[in-house]
């Protein structure tokens, strides 16, 4: 359960990888959310606009932050590893961590920079859409 005031989950709670194919990248999110909000832009005209990669690769969806460290073996058998962190605090902070460790690790979160995170920006963007047919129904 997430809402503004309260951001909640059922345990146990782990990371979960999601085996697409036979890809030497993986992408990993920090959530579920961001990973929902990254399949919904590879599936809209939104994709224009936001200059993210498209991919078909595997998905790490680590689920919380805090298992960053303990995925690190499993994201280091890739040859590209496409970070898609929060841009808070401490995703930021895991994001600096990575990139000190290999230069495998990508900062994918500057697609999204002025936002905190990729699910901000996707309902930044379908916001200014929704206003722009508003106004195309309007004729203005």
């Amino acid at each position: 359960m997430r809402n503004h005031y309260f951001k909640g989950s059922s345990t146990p709670k782990d990371p979960r990888l999601i085996l697409q194919n036979d890809s030497t990248d993986i992408i990993v999110f920090e959530g579920f959310f961001s990973f929902l909000s990254f399949q919904s832009i590879q599936q809209t005209a939104i994709k224009n606009t936001i200059d993210l990669p498209i991919m078909q690769t595997n998905i790490l969806v680590l689920n919380s932050l805090s298992f960053f460290e303990k995925c690190r073996q499993q994201m280091e058998e890739y040859n590209n590893i496409h970070l898609f962190l929060d841009r808070d605090k401490i995703g930021m902070k895991r994001t600096e961590e990575a990139l000190q460790w290999s230069g495998k690790y990508i900062d994918q979160s500057l697609c999204y920079k002025k936002y905190k995170d990729l699910n901000d920006c996707l309902i930044d963007y379908q916001r200014q859409d929704q206003k722009q047919t508003h106004r195309k129904g309007m004729h203005l």
